[in-house]
């Protein structure tokens, strides 16, 4: 194991949202903070948070945050000046910093606050940078690292594994002799933009990029949810939905809803 105290300071952030596309709606339903000093946990922020909108089928599949749950927690107005205090002059760490970030700064803003501008580390950002993983789905390189996790898809744990795994690959980057500077960013330089091909889930961006397979779990209109290889083609709006295209396995062109779409895992071949 890595010396927790050679990794630098963090405030590992977390999210869960009704759904994936704040420009369409969607917002946070829990945040946690995690604030980290010297390799251990120094102080937290954790609620969950009332979106004041419906938490979709596909959402609660995945995070298990129902209406009830957030019935009576304070909304994100209540809590978003505590929050930005708390991370106003950290080193943030998120897995997946693009989808986290376009959140809090669309709600930030709707509040009429500005996001601070911060340094970063994203670990998605360092697994595809700098490994070769099966997946880069956080529940998948935790298991490829040997990292136990209690409840994937809720934010404190979430963000606790995000920051286990920073520790691993930070130990690793320094053995190669990767300078901090390829390792940390910045958030003013997340593109967040709100068009929807923009913020299209990442690893469904990468694969029409460079056009590659991915695993979709989806969820279909009776309510039960599949998952199937596909390579993405393009996002295409039809009678004000919007799709994503993608041949199937044996070549089939078939259409997903992007409202329906619950996880997207990136395939290495």
């Amino acid at each position: 194991m890595p010396d927790g105290a050679a990794v630098p300071d963090v405030v590992a952030l977390d999210i869960e949202t009704t759904g994936l596309y704040p420009h369409l709606g969607d917002r946070i339903c829990e945040i946690a903070l995690l604030k980290i000093r010297q390799g251990e946990l120094a102080q937290r922020l954790v609620t969950l948070v009332n979106p004041e909108r419906e938490i979709s089928f596909s959402a609660q599949l995945i995070n298990g945050i129902t209406a009830d749950m957030v019935a009576c927690a304070p909304t994100f107005r209540e809590v978003a000046g505590t929050v930005l205090s708390f991370i106003r002059d950290e080193t943030l760490l998120i897995h997946n910093a693009r989808f986290d970030l376009a959140f809090l700064k669309i709600q930030a803003q709707a509040c009429g606050l500005e996001f601070p501008d911060t340094r970063l580390v994203d670990t998605l950002y360092l697994a595809r940078r700098f490994f070769r993983f099966e997946s880069n789905s956080l529940p998948d390189l935790a298991r490829a690292c040997g990292i136990r996790q209690e409840k994937a898809h809720r934010a404190e744990s979430d963000a606790m594994t995000a920051f286990l795994l920073f520790r691993e690959f930070y130990q690793t980057l320094r053995e190669y002799g990767v300078p901090d500077e390829e390792v940390f960013s910045d958030t003013s330089r997340v593109d967040t933009g709100l068009c929807v091909f923009e913020n299209l889930p990442p690893a469904v961006m990468h694969a029409l990029e460079r056009k590659e397979t991915v695993c979709l779990t989806y969820t279909h209109e009776d309510g039960h949810l599949s998952r199937r290889e596909v390579r993405p083609l393009e996002v295409m709006n039809e009678n004000g939905i919007w799709y994503l295209a993608a041949f199937c396995e044996g070549g089939e062109r078939r259409m997903f809803r992007l409202d329906r779409i619950v996880e997207v895992v990136e395939q290495f071949e």
